[in-house]
């Protein structure tokens, strides 16, 4: 067709405007794309804290076993009773000694630790001690030692409790004031019609006064 034909002019007409149509919707693509905000870029992480972590509380250190215990009075030094002579220091060889003293010839056990008391200025312990004179008695105390800050044993006292007795604990009865206290020494005893061959099984209690690391009044033991 000849751009003189006269149908030449209607279609070159439709044909810009379709064109015309199409670039003004290309342009209203591309202000679209414009003005789309970009999405936000993801947030950084947090930088890791350069902070130490804070050290846990210190624990207080729980009080020595008994087998500590033990082994600490095994070599002790003691005094032993003299049953109204003068007391007999005697230096243990794992937690027994024989002695002599006059006429007489026994031997000294430490036969376990009894408990024990944290005070002002260290720590009281609390042994079972026997006492074998010669002949069928087996005399048992509670012995009191001192535990000072150098950590040695220090024999500070006994008191007397009865012959082929069982001991077993000694707790503390009421707060403890510096190095004044109350406690309470358990133990078995007999009947008071059982001879004395029979074995201890009747409980009974004997009420202990310590001040100053040594036993102090006159106690009575109670069944």
């Amino acid at each position: 067709m000849s751009p003189s034909d006269p149908l030449s002019v209607p279609v070159l007409a439709r044909a810009a405007r379709v064109h015309g149509a199409a670039l003004a919707l290309l342009a209203v693509l591309v202000a679209g794309c414009e003005r789309t905000p970009a999405p936000d870029a993801a947030a950084p992480a947090p930088a890791p804290s350069t902070d130490a972590a804070a050290p846990p509380a210190a624990t207080p250190a729980p009080p020595p076993p008994a087998a500590d215990d033990a082994a600490l009075l095994a070599g002790a030094e003691i005094r032993v009773p003299g049953d109204g002579q003068p007391d007999v220091p005697l230096t243990l060889r794992e937690g027994r000694g024989d002695y002599v003293s006059g006429d007489e010839r026994g031997q000294a056990v430490l036969d376990g630790v009894l408990g024990g008391v944290a005070t002002a200025d260290g720590r009281d312990l609390f042994a079972n001690l026997s006492v074998i004179r010669g002949g069928s008695g087996n005399w048992r105390y509670v012995a009191l030692f001192h535990i000072g800050p150098d950590g040695r044993a220090r024999h500070a006292d006994s008191r007397f409790v009865g012959d082929r007795v069982r001991l077993q604990r000694v707790e503390t009865a009421g707060a403890v004031d510096g190095t004044h206290y109350d406690a309470i020494l358990h133990y078995l005893d007999r009947g008071p019609d059982e001879a004395m061959a029979a074995a201890p099984t009747v409980p009974a209690t004997l009420p202990l006064r310590i001040e100053d690391h040594r036993f102090v009044g006159d106690v009575t033991a109670s069944p």
